[in-house]
């Protein structure tokens, strides 16, 4: 254990100094077990936003301990439970524009920051944690009318649904179906050789495999009975539109609304998005085909820098690591959130 904790340490130190892909290729040669946690570890390291909470009037913010540290949750409103769920390197106020369109539909919502993300404490984390703060928060504030889940965030929902989490319907915006593509992009962006890359796979298939055996999205997505949306762009870069595409037709309750001009987030400020999720919670039902999103036209450089920044939101800590600021928000210290939501009773 000393030699291996050791080995991680000298990485940590030479990296800085070598640059990052002359660096792991040296030590890719001499310590290539520790380069491989070492990648893991990064690869499990989101990019945190402390942001101020989602952007919609009468909230309430409070705690709910979570498998690493507390989770800072908000809700809104009074009536039957819709949780809203975001994605990885994402936060609570992303899912902002769900929350009046809920509430003025006569629903109470809850948002939250997944592990490691936003207020919520912890600095790395995984698809297996995100599910279970979407168990968590769903069985302490249940019973749930709906679901209203993002990216890796829509994944874990699914997931949650598989380990007997209840929901009248489900809405997936834009859900990858497997994170192992993400760990082979992430590799191949920090230079990361292909030998070590396969190392890297094979730790974070086995970590998945361990407690999800053969039972991943797709198979959750057959398994469950509850009424499913898919909403997927068609341009989507971050997650192609295939892997939702493969999660409606798995699910025998599912539909797929496809969508284009959006891509991955700019999804989520949508209004005519915003609308037909609310009507399918609401009463299951969907536009007869899918509409034009108000806001396709938008082509600014702000909207397509979100885009990016999807497709990146693995690669960004590695960067901030090789500063070791001493003010990185990823390693500040988690502040508690007064528990003042009526939701705790």
């Amino acid at each position: 254990m000393r030699k291996n904790s050791t080995n991680v340490r000298s990485l940590k130190a030479a990296l800085p100094r070598l640059g990052l892909r002359a660096g792991l290729q040296v030590m890719s040669a001499l310590a290539p077990a520790a380069t491989e946690r070492w990648a893991l570890s990064r690869f499990a390291t989101p990019t945190r936003n402390r942001h101020g909470g989602p952007k919609a009037p009468g909230g309430h913010r409070f705690t709910l301990p979570g498998r690493n540290g507390d989770l800072a949750a908000w809700d809104f409103g009074d009536g039957p439970t819709v949780l809203l769920a975001h994605g990885w390197s994402g936060h609570a106020a992303q899912m902002s524009a769900f929350v009046p369109a809920l509430v003025a539909a006569g629903y109470h919502v809850v948002c939250f920051d997944q592990p490691a993300h936003g207020h919520s404490g912890g600095r790395r984390t995984n698809m297996l944690e995100f599910r279970d703060a979407v168990l968590t928060v769903g069985r302490r504030l249940g019973p749930l009318a709906g679901v209203i889940a993002h990216s890796l965030g829509a994944t874990a929902a699914l997931l949650a649904l598989d380990r007997g989490l209840r929901a009248d319907r489900l809405v997936l915006m834009a859900p990858p179906i497997d994170p192992i593509p993400f760990a082979w992009a992430f590799a191949s962006h920090v230079g990361l050789p292909r030998s070590r890359t396969e190392g890297l796979v094979k730790l974070l298939r086995d970590f998945l495999h361990a407690d999800l055996g053969g039972r991943y999205a797709v198979e959750a997505a057959a398994a469950t009975r509850d009424p499913l949306l898919v909403i997927h762009d068609q341009d989507d870069r971050a997650v192609p539109i295939e892997q939702g595409r493969a999660l409606a037709d798995a699910s025998p309750r599912a539909q797929l609304w496809p969508i284009s001009g959006l891509g991955h987030n700019r999804m989520l400020a949508d209004s005519a998005v915003v609308q037909t999720a609310v009507e399918f919670v609401r009463t299951g039902r969907v536009p007869a085909r899918p509409v034009q999103p108000a806001s396709s036209e938008q082509t600014g450089s702000d909207q397509r820098i979100l885009e990016q920044l999807s497709l990146t939101a693995h690669m960004l800590p590695i960067e901030q690591t090789l500063q070791a600021s001493p003010t990185s928000p990823s390693q500040a210290s988690s502040t508690a959130l007064p528990q003042t939501s009526r939701a705790l009773g």
